[in-house]
């Protein structure tokens, strides 16, 4: 593990303090992550899915609304939008960056729509500059998925992020943050993630458990500090993998981003997963999967998803290396 000694000391800490919820580790973490996404507040939660569901609930969607997202993301998504009751409308993806086509988002409205939810995949970041400018002309809110991407480009009422350790900014268990710049929404989360306590012990309205535990906040205190440099580490690598595989038959993704993953497409996908063990992200859209399905029609989705495979980020450039040999052994 990177910065164990670190971690090891931060988790001390917090051991010797005897406080293990929502401590002084958590207010600290809240308002650095703050600064660092360049927003007035910052909540800590218990995980990505419940940051999206207390977003949502913090603008008052509810059964028989409608959430305009992408079905190409992590079911997460779409469960918290089914926990609110609200109904997941589907668009289609944009085949260069695989993320949210924003010209398909006005069709897609329809007197219940009340939020976009634009997710920003792979560690990419969608075409937030036209989607709020679609928002802004419909009167909808616009809730970020961050699950896979740390910055400070904050443009929606609120962004969403999970701490899962695979993320770039990732713990040692789950976690989850929301983030914005308006004190009412944030005042909202931090109760609704305690029961919907006024004061202890006493709920003014129904909240659900959703609190970021101290050890994952000391733990995500250090990890914060590198994520810069983590970053840097994996544009590093995908740099690596760019050159390495421009010249093959492979579709590589655009050089931007934090590159939580670096995808790319081949028909000769399962042969070249079933050779260097490779991740794909994600298999089955949304649509098609039995708890979400959907009879939306999204070709481009449905297209990418039977050729995309992730590439490792987690390892040396000398590994890669060996990655990127199996690979144009095969194709």
């Amino acid at each position: 593990m990177e910065y164990r000694a670190e971690i090891d000391a931060a988790i001390k800490e917090v051991l010797d303090s005897g406080q293990f919820i929502l401590g002084e580790q958590v207010k600290s973490f809240e308002k650095e992550l703050a600064v660092h996404c360049d927003v007035y507040h910052a909540v800590g939660v218990a995980n990505g899915t419940e940051a999206l569901y207390l977003a949502l609930k913090a603008l008052k969607v509810g059964p028989g609304d409608e959430v305009i997202t992408v079905s190409h993301t992590s079911s997460g998504t779409i469960c918290a939008i089914k926990m609110t009751g609200a109904i997941p409308t589907f668009i289609d993806i944009d085949e260069k960056s695989y993320l949210m086509n924003p010209d398909l988002i006005a069709k897609a409205v329809t007197p219940r729509t009340k939020v976009i939810l634009p997710v920003h995949l792979y560690g990419r970041w969608c075409d937030m500059i036209k989607i709020k400018d679609i928002a802004d002309s419909f009167g909808l809110h616009i809730i970020e998925d961050c699950a896979q991407y740390i910055g400070n480009n904050l443009i929606g009422d609120m962004g969403c992020y999970s701490f899962y350790p695979t993320k770039n900014l990732g713990g040692i268990g789950d976690g989850g943050a929301v983030i914005c710049y308006n004190s009412g929404l944030a005042n909202y989360i931090r109760r609704a993630r305690e029961y919907g306590f006024g004061e202890r012990f006493v709920s003014n309205f129904m909240g659900i458990n959703s609190r970021l535990d101290e050890i994952q906040a000391a733990v995500l205190r250090v990890r914060l500090k590198y994520i810069d440099k983590e970053n840097a580490r994996r544009r590093d690598l995908a740099w690596f993998y760019h050159c390495e595989l421009k010249d093959t038959e492979l579709i590589l993704p655009e050089h931007e981003g934090v590159f939580h993953q670096y995808v790319v497409r081949s028909k000769k996908r399962d042969e070249i997963v079933q050779a260097i063990g490779a991740q794909i992200h994600y298999p089955v859209p949304c649509h098609k999967q039995p708890a979400y399905r959907d009879y939306t029609s999204l070709p481009v989705t449905e297209k990418i998803c039977r050729e995309i495979f992730s590439l490792p980020m987690r390892i040396t450039q000398d590994e890669a290396k060996v990655v990127c040999n199996k690979i144009k052994a095969i194709i």
